[in-house]
């Protein structure tokens, strides 16, 4: 992983998946397959947390 950090574990990058429908969380764009993206920088947070994680759409 870039910058030292671990890997979001399966389980979590699962259950974001499944909150978001497995799609990209923007409502008008829920392409398909999503990545997991923190919402607040890892630089600034140095941790995994739910509540910081988004999927959206890698392109």
């Amino acid at each position: 992983m870039p910058d030292g950090r671990p890997a979001i574990s399966a389980e979590l990058r699962r259950a974001v998946l499944i909150e978001a429908g497995r799609r990209c969380a923007v409502p008008p764009c829920r392409a398909h397959p999503a990545d997991i993206e923190h919402i607040d920088d890892w630089a600034k947070v140095q941790e995994h947390k739910f509540e910081n994680l988004i999927a959206l759409w890698p392109y």
